[in-house]
């Protein structure tokens, strides 16, 4: 349908029991755009479970990675 994801071979999940070094789980979420109409910049995930001093304490706000995506219009 000409849509491409913004991330590729990102997970977006982290697991409650595990190291940060290896905490990243599953790939749900993404953002799904047409080449032809977007130009992309960059785009990834932003890994905020490192501002806690655990897994299980990021996990109460969310089991999920907030993603970005910077572009331009063509």
């Amino acid at each position: 349908m000409g849509y491409q994801p913004a991330l590729q071979n990102k997970k977006t999940t982290i697991k409650t029991s595990s190291t940060f070094e290896d905490c990243h789980m599953s790939e749900y979420d993404n953002i799904f755009f047409k080449s032809s109409k977007v130009k992309m910049i960059s785009s990834g995930i932003i890994p905020f479970y490192k501002s806690f001093s655990d897994l299980k304490a990021a996990n109460a706000i969310s089991d999920h990675l907030p993603i970005y995506f910077k572009f331009y219009l063509n």
